[in-house]
Parts: C-alpha cells; structure tokens; sequence
C-alpha cells in the first residue's frame, strides 16, 4: 500500500465494534465473520505510532512541513511562495 499512496510507512490496528451503531449489512457482515464486539484498538501501539510521526514531521524543514500539511488540509498542492 505505501507505494501505491506514496505513504513511506503504514500500520494496521484492530479496531471497534459496536453493532448499535452499524446498518443492517454491516451488521451481517461482521456476524458472518464472528467479529467481537468492543473496543479492540492498540492505544500504546497508536500513541507510539503518532510519536514517530511527530519526531519525523518536526525534523522535516519549515516549508515542506506546511507544504505537506497543506496538501493533507486542502487536498492539493500548497500555493507557491
């Protein structure tokens, strides 16, 4: 997936379920598949992860950093200064 989104990193996390909350084909889906409901999420795995990407933002220079802030934001290319 990272060459395809230009991404240079990419984790996979479980995640949660709750079935109040999904429709009618979601909910077979996730019976089908015997998924349990909860709150599966790694938060120390998460929090470590949104470290790293911290630390390798920060040491990004000042321009690229909000080029690629703005990009995320917009969806587009940052204007040219």
């Amino acid at each position: 997936m990272p060459a395809a989104t230009g991404a240079h990193a990419h984790r996979l996390s479980d995640g949660k379920i709750d079935r109040a909350a999904l429709h009618c084909p979601e909910r077979a889906f996730v019976t089908a598949l015997r998924v349990p409901d909860g709150d599966n999420r790694d938060w120390p795995m998460i929090k470590a992860w949104g470290r790293e990407n911290a630390a390798e933002l920060i040491a990004l220079p000042s321009g690229l950093l909000v080029a690629l802030i703005s990009l995320a934001w917009f969806g587009r290319r940052a204007p040219a200064s």
